[in-house]
């Protein structure tokens, strides 16, 4: 991503595709200028979708709920979703979900890629979020809407005297609702939070990484 960074406005909503496309199962977002990601509060706000069907204009302006397990969106007593699909929060290769994220999540989804260059050696989710470091960014996330994301998000430039300037600085704003989860790590030189910002922040009790450590034989 260039000079606009990814933006996310009031009322927008991204969820990952179910295509297969290179086959890392996720997608890692890489920001070569200071621009960075910006959630505008109430992204992620759609209520969640009870019936639907082919063709018919009625509901709008709401999304199907997004399941963990990567199942199709059930039939129910009082009508149908039409069998939407979700990608599975879980990667083939990758630790059980979390016992705190619960089956049905609404509003923005987003998954680091499970292989390939940017997943994590271990079978998991690796970098969703990747800053280049040569530059200073201001990540923000505003609240009111719901969010699940799944990987590392790195915004590391240095440690300068003040944000925008030797220092990236993630900006956590407003309520942000009590279903919005991060899974891995967060790595930023500042952390600012305003209003009454809340997220669950879940780190992989298994994840292993392999380390090289010197040796000196004789």
């Amino acid at each position: 991503m260039g000079a606009n960074g990814l933006n996310l406005g009031s009322n927008s909503s991204v969820r990952m595709s179910t295509a297969t496309g290179d086959g890392t199962n996720g997608a890692m977002f890489y920001f070569s200028t200071s621009a960075s990601v910006g959630v505008t509060s109430n992204s992620g706000k759609s209520s969640a979708c009870t019936t639907a069907s082919s063709g018919s204009g009625s509901p709008n302006g709401c999304l199907v709920s997004y399941r963990i397990d990567g199942s199709l969106s059930p039939t129910t007593a009082s009508g149908s979703t039409g069998y939407v699909p979700s990608p599975a929060l879980k990667c083939p290769s990758g630790s059980a979900t979390p016992s705190q994220v619960p089956a049905a999540v609404d509003g923005n989804i987003l998954l680091g890629p499970c292989s390939g260059t940017y997943g994590s050696p271990d079978g998991n989710r690796g970098f969703l979020f990747f800053q280049n470091r040569s530059v200073a960014a201001q990540p923000s996330w505003g609240g009111g809407g719901q969010f699940l994301s799944s990987g590392f998000m790195y915004f590391h430039n240095g440690n300068g005297a003040s944000c925008g300037s030797g220092t990236s600085c993630l900006t956590l704003q407003g309520s942000s609702g009590a279903q919005s989860y991060t899974l891995g790590n967060i790595v930023v030189d500042e952390l600012a939070m305003g209003g009454t910002p809340a997220i669950n922040m879940i780190l992989n009790p298994t994840a292993t990484f392999s380390a090289l450590r010197p040796q000196l034989l004789q």
